[in-house]
């Protein structure tokens, strides 16, 4: 089995994007944003694959593959 790590890291499947509305992913109906914020100059990579080495390593357990089917809209109609 794979790791998490090789999981999030392969190749993404290609998505059918032909229903999707045109414009933008989101609207915001509300004026929210940080009130500060830090930087945090050794946010890397390499920073974030060592600190979150534990689960990253762990075998993932999912689905081998999602097929492109998995990725369609499902309509349940009750």
């Amino acid at each position: 089995m794979p790791t998490f790590l090789e999981v999030l890291t392969r190749h993404n499947l290609e998505v059918d994007r032909s229903h999707l509305k045109s414009g933008g992913n989101t609207t915001m109906n509300t004026d929210i944003s940080p009130q500060s914020w830090c930087p945090w100059p050794e946010f890397s990579y390499a920073n974030l694959t060592t600190i979150f080495s534990r689960q990253l390593g762990s075998r993932y357990e999912g689905p081998e593959r999602l097929e492109n089917n998995s990725l369609r809209p499902h309509v349940v109609i009750i």
